[in-house]
């Protein structure tokens, strides 16, 4: 993949659109917070933080990590106790303004470096908006440097599979991938965790953190949901 770049990085450009396109596929609060979640599992692969026993977020040793993700880790060192993966994911579905916030720290780079930026459009031709734009250049970079290691021969990162489990779990894989590529990335992650080495063994962890991402999204959309049907009704 990208060395270069964050997993949140690889990410958040993965699930925008580029300048070329029109069609939307994630809400911007589901963007973030899968953006955020991305960015505790790197700090998880780099041994910033840890999961217990219980499946807890805990910082390791001091809270210091790069300055992009230093708004992350001042809410996570900050909290009163260890909170599972959903419990922060829920945290920031609900508090928009932290949310919005780390978020913005974490994009930062991308924004500066050029490799994001934001475009203008109207709401049924008009209502002013604005939404993120790719560098279609970077993002398609980011697509096949993950083609090229879940489907082809050769080693795979943590941090590749990591991306394709958290653009599964949000449902932008079908976008890039047809049903049976998807699948061999399945098969292939499976076979990796066989391998049984201490490295690998991580993967599962990552994989339940993810998990708690997607069901933490499914129950803020449901609650979402049944609030604009109270509000309407």
């Amino acid at each position: 993949m990208l060395t270069e770049l964050k997993l949140e990085e690889e990410y958040m450009l993965a699930v925008t659109n580029s300048l070329q396109s029109n069609k939307s596929h994630l809400q911007r609060s589901y963007m973030q917070v899968y953006t955020i979640g991305a960015a505790i599992i790197e700090m998880l692969l780099e041994g910033q933080l840890r999961l217990n026993e219980s499946q807890k977020i805990e910082v390791i040793g001091h809270p210091m990590t790069q300055p992009s993700r230093q708004p992350l880790m001042a809410t996570i060192a900050a909290a009163k106790r260890p909170q599972k993966m959903k419990e922060w994911i829920t945290y920031f579905m609900n508090h928009g303004g932290q949310r919005n916030n780390v978020f913005d720290s974490l994009i930062a780079s991308l924004q500066n470096s050029g490799l994001l930026g934001l475009e203008h459009y109207k709401i049924l031709w008009l209502f002013p908006a604005t939404r993120y734009a790719a560098d279609a250049r970077n993002k398609d970079r980011v697509i096949q440097g993950l083609r090229a290691e879940m489907l082809e021969e050769g080693p795979v990162t943590l941090q590749t599979s990591s991306l394709a489990m958290l653009l599964e779990a949000s449902k932008q894989l079908k976008y890039y991938f047809s049903d049976y590529e998807r699948r061999q990335m399945q098969d292939r992650l499976k076979e990796l965790q066989t391998e049984q080495s201490a490295e690998w063994k991580t993967i599962v962890q990552i994989k339940k953190a993810i998990e708690e991402i997607e069901a933490a999204g499914a129950v803020a959309g449901s609650v979402a949901a049944s609030t604009s049907v109270a509000t309407s009704s």
